[in-house]
């Protein structure tokens, strides 16, 4: 999870659920909402069913750090499983991603100036790990809300979590996340397969899935798929 700047290309970090090595406030981000009120669904305490059994313990923070950044508590949830499903808090990936939410340290330096979270040095702490990371993702979404349907807010998922794991700056696209928006745009099919790097392509696949399975599952209790 990098910070790109303008003009310029952050490569996309590897998920710690792919390739890892284990070492021995809140201020508001660029942006409104990107959910109305109208539009969002309340968490019920219970973990998804397709939180890992690891995650699961975790459920109730990162509903909380969900709720503080306003956005759905399942988009932080499937950030967490695709980062980290092994829940390894003392996690260091061989690209730097730190944590629960595998948040480089260059971005929490960022993310903390913004905040006024301690991500730089808490980031072993559950709950500021997806507090930080959480602010982080909101702010990548925030960048893709131009793109959401009605009842529909798959585009702003997908644009929120391929900007989390490439990198973003407000109101800018990098190149993975222009190419992701060129499919949204286009109505693809399948607008992950658009991204060139292999990293955010499976990313955004992951996440797409996951998403499928939350909003047939509230369908399915009687709540609103999005």
């Amino acid at each position: 999870t990098g910070y790109v700047q303008p003009g310029e290309e952050t490569p996309a970090h590897e998920p710690s659920g792919m390739v890892a090595l284990v070492p021995g406030a809140e201020a508001a981000g660029p942006g409104g909402p990107v959910l109305s009120a109208a539009d969002s669904v309340p968490d019920n305490g219970a973990p998804p069913p397709w939180l890992s059994r690891e995650l699961s313990p975790y459920w109730g923070t990162i509903a909380a750090a969900a709720a503080e950044r306003g956005i759905d508590s399942h988009w932080l949830g499937i950030l967490a499983m695709v980062e980290n499903p092994l829940a390894q808090t003392a996690i260091v990936t061989f690209d730097g991603g730190h944590g629960l939410a595998q948040i480089q340290r260059e971005t929490a330096a960022v993310i903390q100036a913004g905040s006024g979270l301690p991500c730089v040095n808490g980031w072993m702490d559950p709950a500021t790990s997806y507090r930080c990371g959480a602010w982080y993702l909101k702010g990548a979404m925030d960048n893709g809300a131009d793109l959401a349907r009605p009842g529909d807010n798959e585009p702003v998922l997908l644009m929120g979590m391929a900007g989390y794991n490439s990198g973003w700056q407000p109101g800018i696209d990098s190149a993975i996340t222009a190419q992701l928006r060129a499919a949204l745009t286009a109505g693809a099919a399948d607008p992950c397969s658009w991204i060139g790097n292999v990293y955010t392509r499976r990313y955004c696949s992951q996440a797409r899935d996951m998403w499928a399975q939350s909003v047939a599952e509230r369908a399915a209790q009687g709540g609103m798929g999005q």
